[in-house]
């Protein structure tokens, strides 16, 4: 059976928690906070590959997908990301829902704190364009 890598995963996990944030809904989205930083923080992912795949998640999100606003021509994804960080909007979501549920116990500045590193690292471009 054909699974995803954790390299594509992960870039559709920092998608996500944009298209979330655009849409206002932060409600139990918050786990995909923690499983950035869990998976960020496993010394797993292969960097270069991460930066060779993200256009053609772009482009599968841009054709294939409804709801994935933040891959549309026209939108800065990692503003996207900064802007999360700073308005701490899944803050309240991870605090109340998901550190409940997770395996490890990780607190939600802990996650911020690997966001704002990939972040820096700019892996998911800072303006979309038609693919």
């Amino acid at each position: 059976m054909p699974i995803q890598t954790m390299e594509r995963t992960f870039i559709d996990k920092l998608f996500a928690i944009c298209d979330y944030h655009l849409e206002k809904e932060y409600n139990r989205y918050s786990r995909h906070i923690y499983d950035i930083h869990m998976i960020w923080s496993s010394g797993k992912l292969e960097k270069d590959i991460m930066r060779k795949i993200v256009p053609d998640v772009i482009k599968d999100r841009q054709l294939f997908g409804k709801r994935n606003i933040s891959c549309q021509p026209g939108t800065a994804p990692n503003e996207i990301l900064k802007e999360i960080v700073a308005l701490k909007v899944y803050a309240a979501d991870y605090n109340d829902v998901t550190a409940k549920f997770i395996y490890k116990p990780v607190d939600y500045n802990t996650c911020i704190e690997s966001l704002n590193k990939i972040i820096d690292l700019n892996f998911i471009l800072n303006l979309i364009e038609e693919c």
